[in-house]
């Protein structure tokens, strides 16, 4: 179970990779045996609550210290079943001033490049940052919507 933004609660997080656009629009999209399926999804999920983002996946920012491969050993093992390793999702809207668009994604840079030492030492991996692209779907379909920038996905072994 995920909480986001205090109120927003949501039972499961799903990612799908496609191998690209067209063949989630083929595959989705235009798809007569995915529109046959669609009311099952539908009838199973709470539709006032759900938003699907379309995202590429963002190297360039990721310091290669997080993309090392993960510890065999790290300092603080994962305890079964107390303390088990973990996936830290992280929605990212950046700070944005009048005029400057890129002064709250520069600071965070910035943050990345200095706190990336200390994280890998403790053992914890980039597990994948996604550029959003923008809502495919939202649930309220309003102007209220947060559009976040980033989605991380870091592995913290315990």
């Amino acid at each position: 179970q995920a909480t986001f933004n205090d109120s927003n609660q949501y039972d499961e997080i799903i990612i799908t990779k496609f191998p690209s656009g067209r063949v989630f629009d083929e595959y989705v999209l235009s798809s007569p045996a995915f529109k046959q399926i669609i009311p099952y999804r539908r009838a199973g999920l709470d539709l006032s609550q759900s938003q699907i983002f379309a995202t590429t996946l963002s190297i360039e920012n990721l310091p290669a210290v997080l993309q090392q491969p993960i510890l065999t050993n790290p300092p603080f093992p994962p305890t079964f079943p107390f303390d088990p390793s973990f996936l830290f999702v992280h929605l990212l809207q950046f700070q944005k001033k009048e005029g400057d668009n890129a002064s709250g994604r520069e600071a965070m840079k910035e943050f990345d490049e200095l706190s990336a030492p200390i994280k890998a030492s403790l053992g914890v991996r980039a597990a994948g940052w996604f550029q959003i692209q923008t809502i495919a779907y939202s649930s309220t379909n309003t102007n209220d919507d947060i559009l976040y920038d980033e989605i991380r996905l870091e592995y913290v072994p315990s």
